[in-house]
């Protein structure tokens, strides 16, 4: 995996589902029951969860600030449950971004045999497809249409909340990587690369973004 960002660097990746449920506290009641209430609290948090408010000029024309550090405080004010109808595209597009980047350099067989991971892959893919950045998007629709030949069931449209189970088979996983390894979709890029990217899309996209502080 090549760096894209400074060692030790934080980031802060939305909890889906798969994750709320494991650090849920066990129960007494039935598996399938504990998992319905699991869901249940994962949408009260998405029903409750509020649009963001910040200055984005404020965050894109702070002195010395590299691309990378705009893209992570910007996400920082994006609340991981709130719901696609309430943000502006730029905005989903960020936490899109941040949620993949997390995996960044990982092979795709990887990061879709995780238990979020096929949330994470299509969410990177939308991601991908907005900033531009071509020859990753190509790659990751390749391996996304590859996965479903061999029956992985993919939601189309994208749901949301997402509450979606999908489970890729061990055999699939290796294929995916032998393919990942065919396609190179890291090829060309250095760390930081995709991010000076996207705020490169902020940038263009800075007017549709001001709205939030008029909106505060």
């Amino acid at each position: 995996m090549w760096p894209s960002e400074p060692e030790g660097a934080h980031r802060r990746r939305p909890l889906g589902l798969q994750e709320l449920l494991l650090e849920q506290t066990p129960t007494d009641v039935c598996n399938e029951c504990e998992v319905e209430i699991r869901k249940e609290g994962y949408v009260a948090r998405w029903k409750a969860a509020k649009p963001p408010i910040y200055g984005i000029d404020d965050i894109l024309s702070a002195p010395g600030r590299k691309a990378w550090d705009v893209v992570r405080e910007l996400n920082s004010k994006i609340d991981p449950f709130c719901p696609e109808s309430l943000l502006f595209q730029p905005e989903l597009v960020v936490r899109d971004f941040e949620d993949f980047s997390c995996l960044e350099g990982h092979d795709f067989g990887y990061i879709l045999g995780l238990g979020d991971g096929a949330r994470i892959f299509l969410h990177g893919l939308r991601a991908m497809r907005a900033i531009v950045a071509t020859h990753m998007a190509e790659c990751m629709t390749t391996m996304r249409d590859f996965a479903v030949s061999r029956g992985v069931a993919f939601p189309d449209p994208l749901p949301d909340p997402w509450l979606c189970d999908i489970t890729i088979d061990p055999d699939i996983e290796s294929e995916l990587h032998r393919l990942t390894e065919e396609l190179k979709p890291y090829d060309g890029l250095k760390g930081g690369d995709l991010q000076k990217m996207l705020v490169d899309y902020l940038r263009a996209h800075a007017e549709v973004l001001r709205q939030r502080r008029a909106q505060k």
